[in-house]
């Protein structure tokens, strides 16, 4: 390292130790004062010391050391320019003789960055600057900084051969740890001579050149500009987006695609069913572990001798499981074999018990449901295979399987809904809705109640509320009141949250009601007990009603629609909402009848919600009760996180415009 006595080019001072000398902070501009000998470091002027003027050349040197060739060499603050040699011209400041102080350790740290970054683009020291002022050295400039800074940092090696030292000039040309600049130098100077030839023989195409002129003028603009600063192209950035990508538009473009079963392109039903039974036997080969039995165990179980009805204790998972789940999968089977011998009713504790290990470890959901299909597939007992059924119904509320599962289940289920009758036949058909609700809006993150089980036990006979196309739950309402215009959940917790001052409420919609007094409400509307007593709070009703919503077996406004809404909320800021208003509408007239009448009622209601009257005690404007219910009312189609993340406020601007077009109507 440079020593701390290194003196001050041009002082001609005698006592140099009692000299100050200016020197300009690279990052902020002001200018401090040094004491070369000592490394004191101050903002103000010294009174009581000698204070050298800045050299009249403007020229200011940073002496700093090469560790690789053990020798000194000087940094331009200006040009950027480094030297072996020592400059006659301008103030040479030595890099250590100021790193004691706080000043000194933050604007040398400074000025090493800018010199690295010379080495590679060639950059100013603002470049540099601003380089460092975006790390997590940077202060707030106008006071000095408080944290240290390491006292060693990585010294950078000259970028020039101006003034070289002759003994290492050769050393720089070969050796790999000569500076880039130099090794690009010299690899600049072999391709003037000689242009690079190509894998054909032929020499650089125009490309090439294009692409070498490119990074030269690259560098150039490092130069002037510096290396942090970003050159904004919006153009090249809309090019990229996934949403603009010749796929994503051909496939928003064109409804065949949209439509998740396309009818003339389907593959034949039976190519379909090996393909399907290829794949479940890859999964089988690769996810299910190898059971041994005979002496000493040598004879290998197959797959489908493994996966049949046993009345003893399983001795081995039947999956590749981590060996600290071993046994819970075990547990898990001696669960499963009691709930398939015992009635349904006396059977939610173990049930609760079977659920709340699939919750809690994911990688004994799979094994759960595997173990329940061993115990179905020929199982001489018919009691048992409806009990086993119904803990299935069960179990699709809770978790799905793993993806990597999900086609070995689908078609389990698949094969068993035409063969079988009666109440199980009934069974498997709600299994397989629920299989496939499960598997698109993934596991609960609380096991289900025992009341919750005893409902789902009940589901496959008679009609839920929560869960089912809304058609359904209107045809189940008609049945009860042959009158009703709207299903009673609606309008009774509707009712519930003004009854309860929901309009009062600070956030209503916004914060959540307790999960316990929720579910107590579902299971209580399920029973057909309409009533809120016993329940003060007013999020209780209001986050079941977003519930039933959110789980509406289709979107509130069907997928069809879906496009159209997203291009009225797109034209929300570019028209007035007396234009955009008539069009929402008319998307909504267009709705399926019971579809209508749900979509106007919940805006009615919103309305009141959203009176001026009610949103200094709410906090809800349209705005945010907008971004409450658009999940509730319109499902993005698309499987793309970019394209459901994009579409999200478009999603709420359609439901902006509606709220506040019929409050103005």
């Amino acid at each position: 390292m440079a020593t701390a006595t290194t003196r001050v080019s041009g002082a001609g001072y005698p006592g140099a130790e009692d000299v100050f000398v200016e020197i300009t902070d690279p990052q902020t501009g002001k200018t401090f004062f040094a004491n070369i000998a000592t490394g004191e470091c101050c903002w103000e002027r010294p009174r009581h010391a000698r204070v050298k003027p800045k050299d009249e050349s403007g020229i200011e040197w940073w002496e700093l050391f090469d560790d690789h060739h053990k020798l000194p060499y000087y940094y331009n603050t200006k040009t950027g320019e480094t030297e072996w040699l020592r400059p006659t011209v301008g103030t040479i400041i030595p890099l250590t003789a100021i790193q004691n102080s706080s000043i000194g350790k933050r604007v040398s740290v400074l000025v090493q960055q800018a010199s690295i970054a010379n080495s590679f683009a060639g950059t100013s020291l603002l470049g540099a600057a601003s380089l460092a002022a975006d790390s997590p050295m940077r202060y707030m400039s106008n006071s000095p900084p408080q944290r240290s800074i390491p006292e060693e940092p990585v010294y950078p090696r000259p970028t020039t051969r101006s003034g070289s030292h002759p003994d290492i000039s050769t050393t720089q040309q070969y050796s790999p740890l000569a500076s880039p600049n130099m090794r690009q130098s010299n690899s600049s100077k072999n391709l003037s001579q000689s242009p690079p030839i190509s894998a054909s023989g032929n020499r650089t195409s125009l490309t090439q050149s294009s692409s070498m002129h490119s990074l030269r003028d690259a560098a150039a603009r490092a130069r002037t500009y510096g290396i942090s600063t970003p050159v904004l192209n919006p153009e090249a950035a809309a090019s990229m987006s996934p949403l603009n990508s010749p796929i994503n538009a051909k496939i928003q473009s064109s409804p065949e695609l949209q439509s998740p079963i396309n009818e003339g392109k389907a593959l034949p039903k039976d190519l379909k069913a090996q393909l399907s039974q290829f794949r479940i036997e890859g999964f089988a080969t690769k996810y299910f572990s190898e059971h041994r039995k005979g002496i000493f165990f040598r004879r290998r179980v197959p797959v489908e001798k493994m996966l049949v009805y046993q009345k003893e204790p399983l001795k081995a998972p039947l999956m590749v499981l981590n060996k600290d789940l071993h046994k819970d999968a075990l547990k898990c089977f001696k669960l499963i074999q009691k709930i398939m011998k015992s009635d349904p009713a006396a059977a939610v504790t173990d049930t609760h018990t079977l659920l709340e290990k699939g919750i809690a470890h994911g990688g004994l959901r799979d094994e759960i449901y595997v173990q329940i299909c061993k115990q179905l597939k020929n199982n001489p007992d018919g009691e048992s295979v409806y009990r086993g059924w119904i803990l299935i119904s069960v179990v699709t509320i809770a978790f799905p399987p793993s993806k990597n599962f999900e086609d070995y289940l689908k078609n389990f289920v698949q094969q068993h809904q035409g063969s079988t009758a009666g109440k199980v036949a009934m069974v498997v058909q709600h299994c397989w809705k629920k299989l496939l609700r499960i598997c698109k809006t993934g596991p609960r993150g609380k096991t289900p109640t025992t009341a919750e089980i005893q409902r789902a036990q009940e589901a496959p006979f008679t009609q839920s509320l929560f869960g089912e196309p809304l058609e359904d739950i209107m045809k189940t309402e008609l049945e009860k009141n042959p009158h009703a215009s709207l299903p009673r959940i609606l309008p009774f917790l509707a009712d519930a949250i003004i009854h309860l001052n929901g309009c009062r409420a600070e956030g209503i919609f916004r914060v959540p009601g307790d999960a316990d007094a929720v579910t107590e409400l579902r299971m209580r509307v399920e029973k057909g007990d309409y009533s809120v007593m016993g329940i003060s709070d007013p999020n209780v009703p209001s986050s079941l009603l977003k519930l039933w919503l959110r789980d509406l077996a289709d979107p509130l406004i069907p997928s069809e629609f879906y496009s159209s809404c997203i291009q009225v909320g797109q034209e929300e800021s570019r028209i007035p909402l007396s234009q955009s208003g008539p069009a929402a509408l008319r998307i909504i007239s267009s709705l399926p009848e019971i579809n209508q009448r749900v979509v106007n009622y919940m805006i009615n209601f919103l309305r009141v919600i959203a009176e001026p009257q009610n949103q200094p005690f709410t906090k809800m404007t349209i705005s945010n009760l907008a971004m409450v219910f658009a999940p509730n009312f319109l499902r993005c189609p698309s499987d793309n996180p970019t394209v459901i993340f994009e579409s999200t406020k478009f999603e709420q601007a359609f439901l902006r415009i509606l709220i506040s077009y019929v409050q103005e109507k």
